[in-house]
C-alpha cells in the first residue's frame, strides 16, 4: 500500500471597473481595495479547480506484534513482544524454524530446525502425560499462541501455565541409552539482563568476501562432546542477528578445552579475523570430516572474555579451567582421521 500527497487548487476570479490615469494606477487602486477587504471573493467567483499529485511514497505499516515466551538454555522464561514475520522468528531461534504442537492447548513451540544437528546447547525436556522424557529441545525456542491461520499472542492463562512448565532450566546427563533431565539450582541460573543496565557488547569489524560486518562473539559449548563453541553475531540497521558459527563440532577428536576447529564455510576469513584480533594461535594440525578439512585454533580465553565474559566464565567453570588459564604447549602432530 502506498501514500500520495495530492494538491487541490481552486481558482476564484472577479472583474472590477475603476477610474485611473494609467494601468499601473488602476492595478494599485484594486490592490489597495482588496487589502482593505472591499473585494471578498466567494463561491459566485469560482472559475475552476486543478488536482495534482505532489509526492508518492510507500506507506509505513507498523508490524504486528504478539506476546510470547522466550526459553533460553540455563535461563528462566522471558515474556517478549515479537514480530510474526519469518525473519523475526529466525533471528530469535538463530536459524531456520521448525514448529511443533505437542500440547492440547492452542500453542506452538518455534525452535531451530537444526538445533541438534548443529550441536546447540540442550535446553528443556518435553515430557509425556506420565512425565517421561520423549524429546529435548536444543537452542532457544518460543512458546506462541495460535490463530486460525497464523501465530498469535498467548493468553494470560497460557503464559502462566507454560512459564510454570518451563520455569526451571535443566541440564542433561546420559544414563545408558537414555538421558536424565536435572533441574539447575536457582543460584546457577542465568538472570535475564536489564536492557537499561546491560553491559556494552564489544564489537569489531570482520572482513569477508562480501564486505565488512560489525560483529561480536558469544561463547558456549556443544551439546555433544561439550567442545568449545563460538558464535558470531552481526549488528546492522535492524539490530543484532546471528551471522555465522566460528567453530565446527568434531567430537571424535580430543582437544584441550580452549581449542576448537574452525568452520569451513569461510575459514580463511575467520582465521584472518582471529589473527587480527589476537584471539588465539593456529595449531599445526587439522581435523577431517568427510571431504572437509578444518584448521585447529588454541583460543586465548582472556581475549574471548572481552566479548562474552559471562559465557566464557561459565564455560571455564563447567570444564574445570582455572580463572587464569594457561594452555599446555602442543606438539606438532597429525590429527587427521
Amino acid at each position: 500500500m502506498k501514500e500520495y500527497d495530492v494538491m487541490i487548487t481552486e481558482t476564484l476570479q472577479r472583474k472590477v471597473t475603476v477610474e485611473a490615469e494609467s494601468q499601473l494606477e488602476a492595478e494599485q487602486k484594486v490592490t489597495d481595495a482588496w487589502d482593505h477587504q472591499d473585494y471578498v471573493l466567494g463561491a459566485e467567483d469560482f472559475t475552476g479547480v486543478s488536482i495534482n499529485m505532489v509526492e508518492e511514497r510507500e506507506r509505513s505499516v507498523e508490524p504486528e506484534k504478539i506476546d510470547a515466551l522466550l526459553i533460553r538454555p540455563g535461563a528462566y522464561p522471558e515474556k517478549v513482544s515479537i514480530g510474526t514475520e519469518l525473519e523475526d522468528l529466525q533471528k530469535l531461534v538463530g536459524g531456520d524454524i521448525e514448529v511443533t504442537y505437542p500440547f492440547s492447548e492452542e500453542v506452538g513451540l518455534v525452535m531451530n530446525e537444526e538445533g541438534k544437528i548443529n550441536g546447540l546447547p540442550l535446553n528443556r525436556a518435553l515430557r509425556s502425560e506420565d512425565g517421561d522424557v520423549y524429546d529435548i529441545v536444543a537452542g532457544d525456542f518460543l512458546v506462541v499462541g495460535l490463530t486460525e491461520d497464523s501465530f498469535g499472542s498467548l493468553t494470560p492463562e497460557q503464559t502462566e501455565k507454560f512459564e510454570n512448565m518451563f520455569h526451571q532450566p535443566e541440564t542433561f546427563i546420559k544414563m545408558g541409552r537414555g538421558v536424565m533431565a536435572i533441574p539447575i539450582p536457582d543460584e546457577q541460573v542465568e538472570q535475564p539482563s536489564d536492557s537499561a543496565v546491560q553491559e556494552e557488547v564489544k564489537k569489531v569489524p570482520l572482513n569477508w568476501e562480501f564486505g565488512e560486518e560489525t560483529v561480536s562473539l558469544n561463547v558456549s559449548d556443544y551439546a555433544y562432546g561439550n567442545g568449545l563453541y563460538i558464535g558470531i553475531t552481526s549488528y546492522g540497521e535492524d539490530g543484532p542477528e546471528p551471522f555465522a558459527d566460528m567453530t565446527v563440532n568434531l567430537p571424535a577428536y580430543s582437544l584441550d578445552p580452549n581449542e576448537a576447529f574452525i568452520s569451513g564455510d569461510m575459514s580463511q576469513d575467520l582465521l584472518n579475523f582471529i589473527k587480527e584480533n589476537k584471539l588465539g594461535e593456529v595449531l599445526p594440525f587439522e581435523g577431517k570430516s568427510g571431504y572437509g578439512r578444518y584448521k585447529a585454533v588454541a583460543f586465548d580465553m582472556e581475549k574471548l572474555k572481552e566479548f562474552d565474559p559471562k559465557g566464557v566464565s561459565k564455560f571455564m567453570k563447567e570444564h574445570g579451567m582455572p580463572e587464569k588459564y594457561e594452555p599446555a604447549k602442543k606438539k606438532n602432530k597429525d590429527m587427521e582421521r
